[in-house]
């Protein structure tokens, strides 16, 4: 098994009120081992949120899944899985820059990005078998790139991602609804990581 710690990669829904969004991610931040912060492809009226990220250590993403990113503005992008639209994405915005990409549930193409040289691959729609290993287990104790479950995690699913060595865990939906429902997932997820 990975011996790597699971950290929290936040994910902003599509819907969302940035006044809230904002007070929510400082809680996070305050109660929370936060590595990075995927926003929508909204990038004029985030940018509060990704200079408030940016500020306290966090890695700032875009969302560019409904395709190629022609620009970028933080740290990186967050592709559609595809290892046409990392190589292309990789040609336009450059070496410097995060590119994650979203493989689902598809461990061929996960190969496909990780030997393309995608910086990370997520993974969501995640089956946890109980009589067998998930597809976490079965990448982290294969391969150094970092994975992150991209399903919103909470209660069993979380100690089971990470317990099978994800690098990386993305809270449900509900963080966003309150600075006190923040706190109250956050805290949650970081009682199972440092349970490991």
């Amino acid at each position: 098994m990975c011996e790597t710690e699971s950290r929290l990669f936040l994910a902003l829904p599509e819907e969302y009120n940035i006044d809230t969004a904002s007070d929510c991610l400082s809680q996070a931040i305050e109660v929370g081992d936060v590595a990075s912060l995927l926003l929508p492809d909204k990038s004029g009226e985030l940018s509060v949120m990704a200079e408030q990220a940016s500020s306290a250590g966090i890695a700032v993403l875009l969302d560019c899944s409904s395709g190629m990113a022609q620009q970028h503005w933080g740290d990186g992008v967050h592709l559609p899985g595809g290892a046409d639209y990392y190589q292309r994405t990789r040609a336009l915005i450059g070496d410097n820059v995060i590119i994650g990409a979203d493989c689902g549930n598809n461990r061929h193409l996960a190969m496909e990005l990780a030997e393309a040289g995608a910086d990370y691959v997520g993974f969501s729609d995640i089956e946890w078998p109980q009589n067998d290993e998930s597809i976490i287990k079965w990448w982290s104790d294969l391969f150094e790139i970092p994975c992150v479950v991209l399903d919103g995690v909470t209660g069993d699913n979380a100690v089971r991602a990470v317990g099978d060595g994800a690098d990386f865990i993305c809270p449900n939906d509900e963080m966003w609804e309150s600075p006190q429902k923040a706190f109250s997932v956050i805290t949650d997820l970081m009682k199972v990581m440092k349970a490991k």
